[in-house]
């Protein structure tokens, strides 16, 4: 997650943007609310990344992700609710399907914070419904943002009960423009498109208006409001074609529902007589064209069962008469068809109880289990509706929370649309693919093993067991150093997946690499930084202890180098070994820690003596315990006798006693290079120039000796480590 954020920090890097909050939101979904303790770093980012960055795509896509992240979290994105209005007022116009699913996804999260920014949210609404195009002219892209709004309003009708007188009049409106327009159409198609957004202006009026009803909406409207709209309704059917008619009618019945028992003196004989009409002029115009009765030119309706719209009125009426039963459904119907001989207002209607049975089919036909209308059954949408909505919004009121958008709307997404019961597994890691991947076979060059690394780092994050790395797959292709900052946990996410044949086939190409040529320094400091990582915080790599010390002396990595070599100190400790450490420690300016060593060396040589030889305990263990006067009295210094080697001491920069050492073993030995060597780096440091020339032309015939020559001479003494003529090189460097 932290890696992810540098990325969608850094504004170079705009073009990765898109794909890293697809990864994010994938991380998001497999930890569920797990992720909330990250939201603090990240939703302010992503917010701003929304205001600020200049393409459509990705603000499209990051405005759909804050939704998909507000139905995942839910109230814990409380803290952030003022910025996402703030977001949803500034891109309303631009971007309105993306911001009205996340207004519907936020009234699903936080109600009790949403409703403080419903006022600002119904000016929006109005800003849009009551626009008309120039010269009047529909075209499709303005339906689908009124559909678009319309669907909204629906969805969040509970929250909208204290808005209902502004809301009402501009739908009212926006539909007797709309249903006007239809009635002066020619042509099917129009006419038939026309047709959907005006049924789907009357359903938003018919679900405002139902949510007066009592049944958990705004019980306190005043009755005008629903007697308002019928009288506008009535006009508006003296227009509607028989799809839209129905849709009216239905909304009709609303009214009646609210405005009660004042409804039959004051509006049953003008809308029985308006529905009458209407119903006629349907017929007719269906006769006339031939259509199947849908309605001037509008195009068929092939196997849509029809209800009547008496019918439905009639029903209403019913329903009406008996607050017991459902104001206007099926329950209705079931309570009339007992109470058969009250008679209803249309003298031709069948009272017979087959009669009342066949109201109650075409009805229960026509509502559903809420007692709510199909309207799409009425307009002609068959089982999946008329209105192909290029979205689906949850219902705020109704919907249960959900981490997972709809199956059908995937693709708006950006992202990865998997279950939680898959994102939670553990995934399958394919260990040929790794194999391929870490071979180190044909890898010569630099820009070889660049790529080989590269390869690896990558390839560990596709086949990562762990969901949240292997989102990351994707964005590491295209932004290599992601690949790089997530290298040690992707690998430690493989290693346990991996069989021991594998193990061991990794462990080895990973030697090679650490002895091979042409090897960049940063590949060799990434793999070094590997084994650290596993040692600390997995398990320790199976490689030996020697090859990673030298590894990291070789990358001049010196605390690590100090603490791979104080290890293998502790299981097999030689010459070798402690002058590297001495070595190492003064890299490190820790000239007490050097002393350390050799004090250390010192005593665990006289210890092994001890217990090899008494006789050699004798020879050399008095010298070991020499207190400081006693080594002053015999005048060899504080190191005389012991078996510390001379090398030591010039590690430890120990000169004067360095010296003396090597001027004893050079008595003995007149051809000892080594010592000579040892010798004039000794008066070098100390500054003793004169005496450095005075030796080297004394031993002017040992050092012209050829190596054979010198074998013979100086025998074992003579041999000069390669460690040490490196380092005399680099010291007469340093002198000249």
């Amino acid at each position: 997650m932290s890696a992810i954020m540098k990325i969608l920090k850094d504004t170079s890097l705009t073009v990765h943007h898109g794909t890293c909050i697809q990864a994010f939101m994938f991380i998001v979904k497999s930890l569920g609310f797990r992720c909330v303790q990250f939201l603090k770093d990240v939703v302010p980012h992503i917010l701003l990344t929304v205001r600020t960055c200049n393409q459509f795509a990705l603000r499209e896509s990051l405005l759909q992700q804050v939704a998909n992240l507000a139905s995942i979290v839910r109230e814990h994105l409380r803290p952030y609710v003022p910025s996402i209005f703030g977001i949803v007022t500034e891109f309303w116009s631009a971007h309105l399907w993306s911001v009205l699913l996340l207004v519907n996804r936020m009234a699903q999260s936080v109600p009790d914070d949403f409703r403080t920014y419903v006022p600002g949210l119904t000016k929006l609404f109005l800003s849009t419904l009551e626009v008309r195009p120039p010269d009047n002219t529909w075209d499709q892209t303005f339906d689908e943002r009124i559909q678009l709004v319309l669907k909204s309003v629906r969805n969040l009708k509970d929250c909208l009960g204290n808005y209902l007188h502004l809301l009402v009049p501009a739908l009212l409106n926006l539909a007797e423009t709309s249903i006007s327009t239809a009635a002066k159409m020619s042509t099917s198609s129009s006419m038939h498109n026309r047709t959907l957004v005006n049924v789907d202006i009357v359903k938003t009026l018919h679900a405002l208006l139902k949510s007066t009803d009592g049944k958990g909406g705004n019980s306190s409207t005043p009755t005008s409001l629903p007697a308002r709209a019928s009288q506008r309704l009535l006009r508006m059917l003296s227009l509607a074609n028989r799809t839209t008619g129905h849709a009216i009618v239905e909304t009709l019945c609303v009214c009646a529902a609210l405005i009660g028992e004042r409804w039959n003196p004051f509006y049953h004989a003008s809308t029985y007589a308006a529905i009458a009409e209407w119903r006629t002029r349907c017929d007719l115009a269906g006769r006339a064209e031939g259509d199947g009765g849908a309605g001037t030119n509008v195009r068929p309706m092939a196997h849509v069962p029809q209800v009547d719209g008496l019918v439905m009125y009639e029903t209403a009426i019913v329903a009406l008469q008996h607050p017991r039963a459902h104001p206007y459904g099926p329950g209705a119907l079931a309570l009339s068809h007992h109470n058969s001989g009250v008679s209803t207002m249309d003298d031709n209607a069948d009272s017979t109880p087959s009669g009342m049975q066949r109201l109650d089919s075409q009805s229960r036909m026509l509502y559903n289990d809420d007692g709510i209308m199909n309207l799409h059954v009425a307009a002609g949408g068959g089982g999946h509706g008329h209105l192909d909505d290029p979205m689906i919004f949850p219902d705020a009121s109704k919907m249960r929370f959900t981490t997972e958008p709809s199956p059908h709307h995937a693709h708006h997404f950006g992202t990865q649309q998997t279950s939680n019961a898959t994102t939670q597994q553990k995934l399958h890691v394919n260990q040929q693919n790794l194999q391929r991947a870490w071979d180190v076979s044909q890898r010569t060059t630099r820009d070889d093993w660049e790529e080989w690394m590269r390869r690896f780092s990558v390839q560990l994050l596709r086949e990562a067991p762990s969901p949240a790395l292997r989102a990351c797959a994707d964005l590491a292709q295209g932004y290599p150093p992601l690949a790089r900052e997530l290298f040690y946990a992707a690998f430690a996410s493989c290693w346990f997946d991996l069989s021991d044949q594998y193990k061991n086939n990794l462990v080895k190409s990973l030697k090679v690499a650490f002895v091979a040529p042409n090897v960049p320094p940063e590949i060799l400091q990434s793999l070094l930084n590997l084994a650290e990582f596993m040692e600390q915080d997995v398990e320790k790599l199976p490689i030996d202890i020697q090859i990673l010390a030298d590894l990291a002396i070789k990358c001049r990595a010196y605390a690590k180098a100090l603490h791979y070599k104080e290890q293998e100190y502790d299981t097999s400790p030689g010459y070798t070994c402690i002058e590297d450490l001495i070595w190492i420690n003064k890299k490190l300016d820790l000239p007490a820690a050097a002393l350390g060593v050799l004090e250390a060396a010192q005593h665990r040589l006289g210890e092994t003596l001890k217990r090899s030889n008494s006789e050699l305990y004798d020879a050399h263990g008095t010298a070991l315990e020499l207190t400081d006067d006693e080594s002053n009295t015999t005048g060899e210094g504080g190191w005389a006798g012991t078996e510390v080697k001379e090398s030591w001491l010039a590690k430890l920069g120990s000169w004067q006693e360095a010296l003396r050492l090597y001027e004893r073993r050079l008595a003995e030995h007149p051809y000892d290079v080594g010592a000579i060597l040892g010798c004039m780096q000794c008066l070098v440091s100390r500054g003793e120039w004169k005496s450095v020339l005075d030796l080297s032309e004394r031993s002017w015939g040992a050092l012209s000796l050829s190596d054979g020559e010198l074998e013979a001479g100086a025998g074992d003494g003579g041999a000069v480590p390669q460690r040490h003529h490196l380092f005399l090189e680099e010291e007469g460097h340093h002198q000249a």
